[in-house]
Formats: structure tokens, sequence, C-alpha cells
């Protein structure tokens, strides 16, 4: 499966507060593809929504996530 989570600026997570960055390590552990965008990147072209959005991984150690085209 691919999840998409959409949350505030990745740079400003907290990985020992955040629960979406748990969610996150817990989906790429069990080998789902993991994207990531913020509110600012849904959008509806006609009446089709549409998002801008990345693949990302997460881990605990720094830096905290990387993110890809």
């Amino acid at each position: 499966m691919r999840f998409l989570f959409v949350m505030d600026p990745i740079a400003s997570i907290l990985p020992d507060k955040d629960t979406t960055f748990v969610l996150m390590l817990e989906s790429l552990r069990r080998g789902h593809g993991v994207w990531y965008c913020q509110v600012a990147d849904l959008f509806v072209r006609g009446h089709e929504p549409r998002v801008r959005a990345r693949r990302a991984e997460v881990r605990r150690d720094e830096p905290h996530y990387a993110l890809f085209e």
C-alpha cells in the first residue's frame, strides 16, 4: 500500500512527540510506501482531487527525514 501523510512542514517534526512520525516509521517498517504533502499541496482540477506529494523516508537518527521527487 501507499500512504499519504498530510501534515505540517516535515522539517518541524519532533520525533519523540509526533504521532504522525511514528505512523510513518511503522508504515515503512511494514514495507508500505510513504508519501508526504502539506495542506497547500492539495487542490482540485475540474472535479478531480489532486496532490503534489513527495515520497518520504523517516528514521530516528539525524536527519530524521528524506524527501524524493
